[in-house]
Formats: structure tokens, C-alpha cells, sequence
């Protein structure tokens, strides 16, 4: 039988808990993460976060005025630490530029203007940006990570084989609702690192008779 996405979101829900999955004190520790997340596993990010942390360095302003070297070696063990520093550091002047060091302003507009304003930044791709808008301002926007598109896939809910075609098709088919949205982001995600891998392990799957691929 397939399956739609209300009842696969019921079905997970009730399997795992995300009610905390995105833990954070600001919606500007959201944009770190979703920097630093790139590439690299969430323990690692919480390295770097509780090294912020630990330094005073978790605001606008000294992000803003961190010379380089000094980022780069607390960026460094979620990986790319160059290429990350660099690009916090620059998020970080252009919200004090541009929006008075306020997530609150640079995510008060309409979702499509909050998009577009994100992906024109350095570092900031869908994924990015959907993870900041979602995560940080609440916005019915769906995260149509790599994870979802297998994982989606194989339960024959979606064919789409493309980041934007299953963003849109998921959005369409739960709504605007972000609680929602997000929700079946990050149960996919868990699922996807639990049980639906490369090389899934099926068996003891709470989908098992309900997807189409066996092991």
C-alpha cells in the first residue's frame, strides 16, 4: 500500500522523537549550524558551537570582528574550516550591515523575498537557506534534503529525482504548515540515519512492508 505523507508523518512521529532535533538558544545559532552542517555529521557542529560558546563568540558583532585565523581553528573540526569561517564571518558583517544585526528583520518579509535575499549570499544554497527559513523563522518551507529524495523515493510517495521538484511537491501536499513540514524533515533524517541508508537495513523497519525495495 502506498503511502501518503500525513500518514507517513503520523508513522514517524511515533517512532522518534524530534520534538528537540534542532536544539538552539537563537535563530542566529540556526544560521551557524546550517553553515556549519555542510558536509560533516552534528556532533561535529556541536563541537564547534559549544567552542563559540565557550569563547562569548555566539553573537553578531564578534563574529563580525573575528580576524580569520582565529574562526578558522574553531570552525575547524567541522571541516572546510576555511571556506566556513570566511563565510560565517561574512554573514555576519551583511546582517550588521543590512539588518542591524537582527534575524528578526532579515526574516520579516514574504517567504520568496526571504529566500531570494539568502541565496544570494556566499555559502547559501536551497538547502541552506530552506534550513534557515524553516529552523530560524518558522516559515512553511520544506528542507528537500538528499536523505528525503531516497528515502521518499523508495516508499513511492515522490519520483522526483531533484532538490526544487520534491521541495514543491511536499509543500503542496502538507500546506503551510512549518511544525509540519518540519517535523517530517527531521524524522526523515533520523530515519534515513537509522534505517534508510545507501545500504538500508530493512529488516525490523517500521516501512518494511510498505516499500518498495527489498534487502
Amino acid at each position: 500500500m502506498t503511502l501518503d505523507l500525513p500518514t507517513l508523518l503520523s508513522l514517524l512521529r511515533e517512532e522518534y522523537d524530534v520534538n528537540s532535533w534542532w536544539p538552539r538558544s537563537s535563530p542566529f545559532e540556526v544560521v551557524l549550524g546550517a553553515f556549519l552542517t555542510q558536509q560533516t555529521r552534528w556532533e561535529n557542529v556541536l563541537t564547534v558551537l559549544d567552542s563559540l560558546r565557550e569563547e562569548g563568540l555566539l553573537d553578531v558583532d564578534s563574529l563580525a570582528e573575528i580576524d580569520l585565523p582565529t574562526l578558522e581553528e574553531l570552525v575547524r573540526p567541522a571541516g572546510f574550516y576555511r571556506q566556513k569561517a570566511g563565510r560565517i564571518r561574512h554573514f555576519a558583517r551583511y546582517l550588521r550591515q543590512n539588518h542591524d544585526g537582527e534575524m528578526e528583520s532579515l526574516l520579516a518579509g514574504d517567504l520568496a523575498s526571504c529566500r531570494e535575499e539568502l541565496l544570494s549570499l556566499p555559502g547559501i544554497g536551497p538547502e541552506t537557506a530552506d534550513s534557515i527559513l524553516l529552523f530560524a523563522g518558522g516559515k512553511p518551507v520544506f528542507v528537500a534534503a538528499s536523505y528525503c529524495l531516497r528515502t521518499l523515493g523508495r516508499l513511492g510517495i515522490s519520483d522526483a529525482d531533484d532538490y526544487e521538484t520534491l521541495r514543491q511537491e511536499v509543500e503542496a501536499e502538507l500546506g503551510p504548515d512549518a511544525e509540519a513540514l518540519g517535523d517530517l524533515y527531521a524524522l526523515l533524517v533520523e530515519l534515513a540515519k537509522d534505517r534508510c541508508r545507501p545500504r538500508p537495513l530493512c529488516d525490523g523497519c517500521l516501512l518494511e512492508q510498505r516499500c518498495q525495495i527489498r534487502t
